[in-house]
């Protein structure tokens, strides 16, 4: 059996080697994806060394020019990307495969958008699909990544909390973008063939956005577990950038629209689902705080404090999102309002929209009325976001 740190998400790479891994037995929840009894045989070809060596050129060149801004918003962020990270992983063969898995999968996600549309109405043609060489550096940098990952999880120090801080990150980015990726690329699925890929749109499945919410919560855990257990050295390391949050005295002032519809949520929970309170309104953990969320991400470079929320929602909420609780699903709704600027990413692209237009088909009676705002809102905004402010909400 292959052994695996519990704070690994479960990825379901070990189906692809057909081995027996310890994480998927002990911690993962029941899969939702159900694969075949037997996997299709194939391998991962590994090229000549110099082909690699070109290829790892090539995604190197792309992540130090195109993938680290848009990693993060802040310049003091984007810099550590670029430059603390970079020199990090020249040391750290699991940190260099994840930073090259993630310039790989960018450049997939940017080669399936469509192109910019031509004047006077002219007809682009279909988007030419993306480089199937990318998609499968991708799958073989991500191979690489995870079981070096499990082995640095295992010997969490001083020293190697920083790495591994930096990868759990990474595989938080990848869950997210694998709405945008062929199944094969994505986290949620680990099957099929490289040699059967051609188009990205034609692999994307027609998924469930909060059953995948939900299995994001759930491989965000190694997050939250590093940050709890590190919290000391990180804040203190040369990763320090990614742990600041501001002063919410320096935050912008909340909307008068926004501060009404919350003050309508928070009465409804109240009344309805007191228990769902702390996951929209905590007092004691701002990150959790949807009235200090909104602020924040008025400022373009503390965008990324939305995905803290995920990350710190217990399991019992996700159960409730799971099951379909309506309250639950509520309050889900108005957490995408607050992570619908990152829509300017190609690894969170889509996101917001598509949980509040799912939940807002889903939920009835009070609940619909109280998601009414958050459909308004992300409709109001969808279209473009000014690059240097996501405007009041």
């Amino acid at each position: 059996m292959g052994q695996c740190d519990e704070t690994l998400p479960s990825c379901a790479r070990c189906r692809r080697r057909r081995e027996v891994c310890s994480y998927l037995e002990q911690y993962s929840p029941p899969p939702t994806v159900t694969l075949p009894l037997r996997l299709p045989p194939f391998s991962i070809e590994r090229p000549d060394a110099a082909t690699e060596h070109l290829e790892d050129m090539d995604l190197a060149h792309i992540f130090l020019t195109e993938t680290y801004a848009t990693l993060w918003s802040g310049t003091r962020g984007q810099m550590t990307w670029r430059d603390t990270v970079w020199k990090a992983a020249l040391r750290q063969p699991a940190l260099l495969n994840g930073i090259l898995a993630m310039a790989a999968m960018h450049k997939v996600v940017a080669m399936s958008a469509p192109p910019p549309p031509l004047p006077h109405d002219t007809d682009p043609g279909p988007s030419p699909g993306p480089d199937r060489r990318y998609q499968v550096m991708a799958l073989r940098k991500q191979a690489a990544t995870l079981p070096a990952f499990v082995a640095l999880l295992a010997k969490l120090d001083e020293t190697t909390c920083h790495d591994s801080f930096v990868l759990s990150i990474l595989v938080c980015f990848w869950a997210f973008a694998s709405r945008n990726l062929p199944v094969q690329l994505g986290i949620f699925d680990a099957e099929g063939d490289p040699a059967s890929w051609r188009n990205v749109r034609a692999n994307l499945p027609a998924t469930n956005p909060v059953n995948d919410f939900v299995q994001i919560c759930r491989k965000l855990k190694p997050i939250t577990i590093l940050t709890r257990q590190c919290h000391g050295w990180l804040k203190q390391g040369p990763m320090s950038a990614f742990m600041e949050t501001p002063a919410i005295d320096d935050l912008p002032s909340l909307g008068s629209d926004a501060a009404h519809a919350l003050d309508k949520l928070e009465r409804r929970l109240e009344i309805k689902a007191p228990h769902l309170l702390d996951f929209g309104s905590a007092q004691q953990r701002p990150l959790l705080s949807f009235r200090f969320a909104y602020r924040a991400v008025q400022c373009r470079e503390w965008l990324e404090l939305a995905i803290a929320w995920p990350s710190l929602l217990p399991e019992v909420f996700v159960e409730e999102l799971e099951t379909g609780s309506e309250a639950a699903l509520t309050v889900l709704s108005y957490w995408a309002v607050a992570f619908q600027p990152l829509d300017i990413y190609w690894w969170a692209k889509g996101w917001a929209a598509a949980l509040v237009i799912h939940i807002a088909a889903r939920v009835r009676g009070e609940w619909a009325e109280l998601v009414k705002w958050p459909l308004e809102t992300i409709v109001a905004r969808k279209g473009g976001i000014a690059s240097s402010s996501t405007g009041s909400i």
